[in-house]
């Protein structure tokens, strides 16, 4: 009997749905919400908080919150990593490491909320590869 080798074919589920993965941790930085579900923090300044509201561009779900959203390209930037069991985000945007310093690493992560679609996902694509691997 062949070995399935089940470990490895989580960790390809997961590297193949990556995608996902990038575009949830978007979403919930333009919605202000940390990889706890809790609001980003520290909220913005009432002049920074107009100032956002005429670009039109501010969606968090709730006044002050901070969406980390300007130009986009902090959002555009974001990228999952991989590493053994572990994944982790960041952005490839210059802007990373001064947002992360202010807001603190918690912006980074899957709230528990997103986990079912996550787990979802990843279930789908696992249980295509092991019929791949079956046949």
């Amino acid at each position: 009997m062949r070995r399935l080798g089940l470990k490895g074919l989580q960790r390809e589920a997961v590297r193949n749905t990556r995608e996902l993965f990038e575009d949830i941790q978007r979403q919930q930085l333009r919605q202000g919400v940390t990889a706890r579900g809790n609001e980003i923090a520290p909220p913005y300044m009432l002049t920074y908080y107009r100032y956002k509201r005429t670009l039109g561009t501010y969606h968090a779900h709730a006044p002050y919150v901070p969406d980390l959203y300007l130009t986009g390209a902090f959002h555009r930037g974001i990228r999952m990593k991989l590493t053994g069991n572990k994944y982790t985000f960041d952005s490839t945007d210059s802007k990373n490491t001064k947002l992360t310093k202010k807001y603190g690493k918690g912006i980074w992560g899957i709230a528990p909320f997103n986990m079912p679609r996550i787990r979802a996902a990843c279930n789908i694509e696992l249980r295509k590869l092991i019929a791949q691997k079956l046949n």
